[in-house]
C-alpha cells in the first residue's frame, strides 16, 4: 500500500491497474516508451512526474522527458552506440600497430589448404612482456592479459600450439 496519499483519478489500491502500466511500459522501447510513459502521467498523476515515480516506479527524468518530447513535437534521439568503455586499440591506437610487428615474427600459416588461417606461436602473456620492453609501455598502461588476447583475435590470429610433424599412415 501507499504511504502518502496522492490525489488523482484511479484508485490505486487496484494492484491490477498498476501492474497492467508497468508491463505495458516494459514491452515499449526508446520514444514510444517516453510517450506512453507521459500520457499516462498526464492522465492519471496530472502531469506530475514525481506521483508517477512513486506510484509506477518509473524514472521521473525519463517520464520528463517524455513530456517534453510530447509538448515540443520533437524526439530526443538515444545515442547508445557511445556508452560503454572504448576498446583499448581505440584508446591507444598505436598499441595494435605494436602488437601487430611482434605477432609478425612468429606466425605460421596453416598447413591444410582449404582453410586460410594465421596462427601465433606466441602467447598474449609474452605479447604483453614483448610490449614492455620493446615499445617501453608500463604495467599500468597495458590492457590485461585476456583484453590483449581478444584484440589478437580481433586482429585475426588464432593461438595453436607447434606440433612435430607426424607420419602419415596409408
Amino acid at each position: 500500500m501507499l504511504k502518502k496519499k496522492i490525489n488523482t483519478k484511479i484508485k490505486w489500491s487496484d494492484a491490477s491497474v498498476i501492474n497492467t502500466l508497468k508491463n505495458a511500459a516494459k514491452k515499449l522501447k526508446g520514444p514510444s516508451r517516453r510517450s506512453f510513459m507521459a500520457q499516462a502521467t498526464r492522465d492519471h498523476f496530472a502531469g506530475n512526474a514525481r506521483n508517477a515515480e512513486r506510484v509506477l516506479g518509473w524514472g521521473r527524468e525519463t517520464i520528463k522527458k517524455g513530456l517534453c518530447e510530447s509538448e515540443g513535437g520533437f524526439i530526443f534521439l538515444d545515442d547508445y552506440s557511445s556508452r560503454g568503455n572504448k576498446k583499448s586499440e581505440e584508446k591507444d591506437p598505436k598499441l595494435k600497430e605494436n602488437i601487430r610487428s611482434i605477432v609478425e615474427q612468429k606466425i605460421q600459416a596453416n598447413p591444410s589448404i582449404e582453410i586460410v588461417l594465421i596462427y601465433k606461436k606466441i602467447t598474449a602473456k609474452a605479447v604483453a612482456k614483448a610490449l614492455q620492453k620493446d615499445y617501453g609501455y608500463r604495467v599500468e598502461d597495458l590492457p590485461c592479459n585476456n583484453t590483449i588476447r581478444n584484440i589478437l583475435n580481433r586482429m585475426g590470429y588464432g593461438w595453436k600450439r607447434v606440433r612435430k610433424k607426424r607420419v602419415q599412415k596409408d
